[in-house]
């Protein structure tokens, strides 16, 4: 969290599993999201390879990310990142670990005020005191995620494109509906000049 505070990153949700971490977070430049992930590649390896007598990495892969309507599906997103916990088997309650965001914003902890956490406008909606929000945040957890939206979601992660609604993706321009189709996934290739 203290490299999301340097770079100017919101922490909206998280869960840190085995070998995988999810982020929702807001960038408030457009350097912050690469910033944050190098700075969190290095120092988390170099504290998790020392603890544990490790080389490399500890991650299955370079990170990928993907835009997410927030106002529409961030809680959709928030609560099957909290769910991946689940799926896993790392806890029975996705508010149980600690490693994630769900304790807090299901009111079974708190995060540290040095911590860039904002939850997000939508969590604020649920409720008018935080008793009411962590309440209706119980409830998502409790009612899961559907079928199909878990489905977009991780189709989503794998291609890089936007997570969007039907309705959403109905009101993107030709232009941006083409661009989020034909765009190359992947790293870009190196160049042949040396």
């Amino acid at each position: 969290m203290a490299a999301a505070l340097g770079q100017g990153l919101w922490v909206h949700a998280w869960a840190v599993l085995d070998r995988v971490a999810y982020l929702l977070v807001t960038p408030q430049r457009a350097s912050s999201l690469s910033a944050v992930m190098q700075q969190l590649g290095r120092r988390y390896a170099r504290h998790f390879n020392s603890r544990w007598g490790r080389r490399g990495s500890p991650w299955d892969g370079r990170y990928r990310s993907c835009w997410v309507n927030a106002e529409t599906l961030g809680l959709v997103v928030s609560v099957w990142m909290d769910h991946q916990i689940c799926a896993m088997g790392l806890a029975a309650d996705p508010s149980d670990w600690r490693w994630g965001s769900a304790c807090i914003l299901a009111g079974a902890g708190q995060a540290p005020a040095t911590w860039p956490f904002q939850p997000l406008p939508a969590y604020w909606s649920c409720g008018n005191t935080p008793f009411e929000r962590e309440a209706a945040y119980r409830g998502l957890l409790c009612e899961g995620v559907r079928q199909e939206d878990s489905a977009m979601v991780a189709s989503a992660l794998s291609r890089g494109s936007p997570i969007l609604t039907p309705a959403d993706w109905l009101g993107l321009g030709d232009d941006e509906k083409a661009f989020w189709e034909t765009r190359p996934r992947g790293r870009p290739r190196r160049s042949s000049q040396a």
